[in-house]
């Protein structure tokens, strides 16, 4: 968990102290640097989403303290949730839920039932890149950061939590052979 998380509380506790995107973004490149580190470590190996982080907090954190520009910082949330809407719908529009592959060791769902949840996640991702754009062209640093860790982490977690009812109508019941409720998924 300190893996995943450890990153943003260093990025959050070091903008408090120093009220500085500079220094902070370096406290960030400098903290997913270790967590990478440690999962080499601890796990033998990067977990597909450590690396990724990591490259895109290296390339817009490189970015920022190299130009001197927080809007770098800022715009990688745009970016990286553009990009994960665009390669799940482009998935699905492939016939292959990416979702599945990553989550279905975990979830005994329908391909129809993933078709959904991919669908439905994609569009939360580009929803949030868009209000990402929003919120990162009107308000100042601070306000930006409180609503990058505070506000997206709350999005995530309140999305995924009304996806409960959705799975629970559709994951596949052990002896039961079917999706739940048997009727077809709704977007």
């Amino acid at each position: 968990m300190w893996i995943d998380f450890g990153p943003l509380v260093v990025f959050l506790v070091t903008n408090f102290i120093f009220k500085d995107a500079f220094i902070a973004t370096g406290a960030l490149m400098a903290a997913v640097l270790i967590a990478v580190i440690a999962s080499l470590k601890i796990e033998h190996k990067i977990p597909p989403m450590t690396l990724f982080t990591a490259i895109a907090v290296g390339i817009f954190g490189g970015l920022t303290i190299w130009m001197q520009d927080e809007e770098f910082i800022k715009i990688k949330l745009t970016i990286i949730n553009v990009l994960f809407g665009v390669v799940l719908l482009g998935g699905v529009a492939m016939g292959h839920s990416f979702l599945k592959s990553l989550l279905g060791q975990s979830l005994a769902l329908s391909d129809e039932a993933w078709r959904s949840l991919t669908v439905r996640y994609a569009l939360f991702f580009l929803a949030t890149a868009g209000i990402n754009e929003i919120v990162r062209r009107q308000v100042d640093w601070d306000t930006y950061v409180n609503f990058k860790v505070f506000g997206v982490l709350g999005l995530t977690v309140i999305f995924s939590l009304t996806q409960a009812p959705f799975l629970n109508r559709h994951i596949q019941r052990s002896g039961g052979g079917g999706t739940g409720s048997g009727s077809s998924p709704q977007i």
